[in-house]
């Protein structure tokens, strides 16, 4: 699926009038032209005409009672076959209309049919089936799911074609459905259907279940470019200065993949790629032509590695890639690949431009097999597309020299999902859709969790093994859905080792902790023992002269490792690789690490401390040795200190703070080559580091920034008040109050400080004080917001507060997630230790 700008993670998205039904003479007379606004009318007709297969069968008697609402998913009664979709589209105007037939399948009679539809006012709504056709009557269920139930006039099972004549809202800037952006003062207009939005662009079944066939036509202003999923087969020009594009069509396509762009686009021709043959083209505001030479400098050896990988050629009839003046990364839409514009447009002098133009191609193109080829049925899996296009992407990556260090960027991507895994309700690899929604599923446990576990099972198999794994699994499920079990079963015929740990994986929330005991007897051992299901292990040891690398599959009652004699040491993560933590790490202290073990190593030294396996003084101790060595040890240094600054007492804040500024500060200061573990370092160092932050005069700055821009530009510049002096944080909330801005536009700021340890307590005392005031100005699920945020607090009291200041304010479910990650605080804060003494002897 996507990829988010903030690195690797890291998370968030189509047709003539053909079908069945004829031509646009069979639609009506079609919707009225654009105004501006969405158009509020209701009604129904008989529109298509034509044939299309199907049965009617009447029941006799009283009516029947009104369907229930499905919940999150549509039934199974009907199947999409294809969408006709004709859209009318202007960047300059707010609103846009569309008709659309959909060709289904009903399984069994019904009476009423349930499909997508979001900020949709439909106009006209009928269906045809064979030479009888009706109304469709929207039954106004009400229902959290943006689902809308259609009554048929009879019952009916077999070949129905629906058609619906509708406006709808184009936003503007956020990218959900069909939204327009500015580049130098001109307007253009694209689509993001993923992951719930493409039920915004036309009424639909939006679920990824379903690949129908997709025939799309544009009509747009005359002078415009219009582009979507399929190649342009002929452009008409029509009444009204408008012109009639028609795309081929695209044969089997999820709806989260439906796309558009309109505008006055430049487009380059980056020629032809792959081993089909593909045609690549760059579509970027018009003036940025000249700057797009990292597309066909480096795209055609991004295709030919994938395709080396998979043996396979990639899937695409054309591909198009678009620039995005404001984007949250990239969007694999098939044909039609979006991407932040400054991803495609920059110097390729500057030694990061194509470096990163690689990384984001690598994995949106990888998308193309895993995700848009083979796709997941349901967003409980949705790491079958992010997972694999993760773990693929960042392969081809390293080969084509886009990372520095292949093995630390592993590491870092490797432990970012350990943190996010880290939770007060961890969170395993399948996870069914719960209240949060599918949104909330695109996270590091999709992406880099998914792709760390493929690197380890990788490593354990050996890269051919796993290579050709994958592209059986691939051929196997070309053009078809899957779930995490088709993974597993693709794994058996090359290790039931293997499998059985993905398995393990796909239940098991958070990460393993493996235990070592090395027996020095007649016999030598290396006992391994997993605290959770079964899983490989590698480690690393002394084998006389040199140094020995064993796997084993460790559960909690087997694993063992037969060495030569008794190893002085054992590194149990080589190389960093396992999706696991070392409960005694302790056994490698005196071991050659690499820079990537170094930093797992210290990262076990957290995970140690916090469960109170470690003593506080023995974890500063190993922080102050790491600090003073390379760049990766001292990531480790500040990543154990990370680990135990929320825990820290706001009444020992000050001592800990100089305990930070003497042994980090100079570090801080300290220049690096631009690597990747050295910017982690400086983000991490800034994090710690207790600068107070800019004050009042930068609030003010921040603030008139914000009262110069656009609305829809306030959240983000605001959201840089959560940065500055703690103190600072009681204008921050009465700034939400005073009446300038939404008060929602502060909660970001808010959330940032809340999540800052030197910062939180401060904050919060402010946001306690004015809630009520607060409370009363924005919805209950706005407010729901700021209880998220305050599960960054860590205090017993501060808990009863938090009680008593959002019951009866939000749902009494909302509270459980806070309430539990602030008791594992105050939990582990209990098993820290003595920390004013550790800070007198570290």
């Amino acid at each position: 699926m996507r990829e988010l700008v903030v690195v690797a993670a890291v998370t968030s998205l189509a047709m003539g009038c053909v079908l069945a039904i004829g031509c646009s003479s069979s639609i009506g007379d079609g919707p009225p032209p654009l105004t501006g606004k969405p158009v509020d009318a209701t009604g129904s007709s008989g529109l298509a005409s034509g044939s299309a297969a199907g049965s009617a069968t009447s029941s006799p008697g009283r009516a029947p009672a009104a369907p229930t609402a499905p919940g999150q998913r549509l039934p199974d009664i009907a199947r999409p076959i294809a969408y006709d979709l004709r859209l009318e589209l202007d960047p300059d105007s707010e609103a846009f209309r569309g008709t659309v037939a959909i060709e289904i399948e009903l399984a069994r009679p019904t009476d009423h049919v349930w499909l997508h539809a979001d900020d949709l006012v439909i106009a006209k709504a009928s269906y045809r089936a064979g030479s009888r056709s009706g109304p469709l009557v929207d039954l106004a269920i009400a229902n959290d799911d943006d689902m809308r139930a259609f009554k048929l006039d009879t019952q009916l099972s077999g070949k129905v074609t629906l058609t619906f004549e509708y406006s709808g809202h184009v936003a503007k800037d956020e990218p959900e459905g069909l939204f327009r952006q500015q580049a130098k003062s001109k307007w253009y207009l694209f689509a993001q259907s993923e992951s719930v939005f493409a039920r915004r662009i036309l009424p639909c079944f939006d679920e990824p279940r379903w690949k129908p066939a997709w025939r799309v036509t544009l009509v747009v202003p005359d002078k415009l470019v219009a582009l979507g999923n399929g190649a342009v087969i002929s452009e008409t020009a029509i009444a009204g200065g408008k012109r009639e594009v028609k795309l081929a069509e695209v044969t089997s396509m999820a709806s989260y993949l439906l796309s558009v762009a309109v505008g006055p686009f430049a487009i380059v021709d980056v020629g032809k790629v792959g081993r089909n043959r593909v045609p690549a083209r760059v579509v970027v505001p018009a003036g940025n032509e000249r700057n797009v030479a990292i597309v066909p400098a480096k795209l055609p050896a991004v295709v030919d590695a994938l395709e080396n990988y998979l043996d396979r050629p990639l899937p695409l009839a054309k591909l198009d890639l678009v620039a995005v003046p404001k984007f949250f990364g990239a969007m694999e839409n098939t044909g039609l690949v979006t991407f932040e514009a400054s991803i495609l447009i920059g110097d390729p002098k500057k030694w990061w431009v194509p470096r990163r133009f690689i990384r984001f191609a690598a994995h949106e193109l990888a998308h193309q097999w895993f995700g848009n080829q083979v796709t997941q049925v349901w967003w409980d899996d949705l790491w079958l597309a992010e997972g694999f296009s993760t773990w693929l992407g960042d392969k081809i990556s390293d080969e084509l020299g886009a990372y520095n260090d292949p093995a630390m960027r592993r590491a870092l991507a490797r432990l970012h999902a350990l943190g996010e895994d880290d939770d007060s309700t961890p969170r395993p690899l399948r996870r069914p859709i719960d209240s949060e929604g599918v949104e909330d599923r695109f996270d590091a446990i999709a992406y880099e969790k998914g792709g760390a576990l493929l690197e380890m099972i990788e490593e354990f198999v050996g890269t051919e093994k796993f290579r050709d794994a994958i592209r059986a699994y691939v051929v196997a499920h070309d053009g078809r859905h899957v779930t995490s079990r088709d993974v597993v079963r693709a794994l058996e015929p090359v290790s039931a080792d293997a499998a059985a740990a993905m398995q393990t994986y796909l239940d098991l929330g958070g990460a393993p902790v493996v235990t070592l005991r090395v027996e020095c007897t007649a016999s030598p051992a290396i006992e391994v023992r997993s605290s959770a299901g079964t899983i490989p292990v590698c480690v690393r040891y002394p084998d006389g002269a040199t140094i020995a690398r064993a796997c084993v599959v460790a559960s909690a009652t087997r694993g063992t490792i037969k060495p030569a004699a008794c190893p002085a040491w054992v590194i149990g993560n080589a190389n960093g690789d396992g999706y696991y933590r070392i409960a005694n790490p302790a056994v490698s202290a005196k071991a050659p690490m690499t820079p990537s073990e170094r930093l797992t190593y210290a990262d076990d030294l957290a995970a140690a401390t916090l469960r109170g396996e470690l003593s506080i003084t023995d974890a500063l101790r190993e922080a102050k040795t790491l600090m003073a060595g390379d760049t990766a040890s001292a990531l480790g240094a500040a990543n154990i200190a990370a680990a135990i600054d929320p825990l820290v007492e706001e009444a020992l804040r000050p001592a800990w703070s100089r305990w930070i500024t003497t042994r980090f500060a100079a570090r801080a200061k300290a220049k690096g080559p631009p690597t990747g573990v050295e910017a982690a370092l400086k983000e991490q160092l800034w994090e710690l580091l207790p600068a107070r932050g800019p004050g009042k005069p930068w609030f003010d700055k921040i603030v008139a920034k914000a009262k110069a821009a656009p609305e829809a530009r306030h959240e983000a510049i605001l959201e840089n008040l959560g940065e500055l002096s703690p103190d600072l944080a009681p204008h921050v909330v009465d700034l939400a109050l005073a009446g300038t801005f939404k008060p929602e536009k502060l909660f970001p700021a808010i959330a940032a400080m809340l999540a800052r340890p030197v910062a939180r307590s401060a904050m919060w005392r402010a946001l306690r004080d004015r809630l009520p005031k607060l409370a009363a100005s924005v919805a209950a699920v706005e407010l729901e917001e700021l209880l998220a945020a305050t599960a960054s607090l860590c205090d017993q009291v501060e808990r009863e507060q938090v009680v008593a200041a959002f019951t009866n304010r939000v749902p009494a479910p909302k509270l459980s997630k806070p309430l539990a990650s602030i008791d594992r605080c105050v939990a582990r804060r209990g098993k820290l230790g003595d920390l004013a003494a550790a800070l007198k002897r570290a």
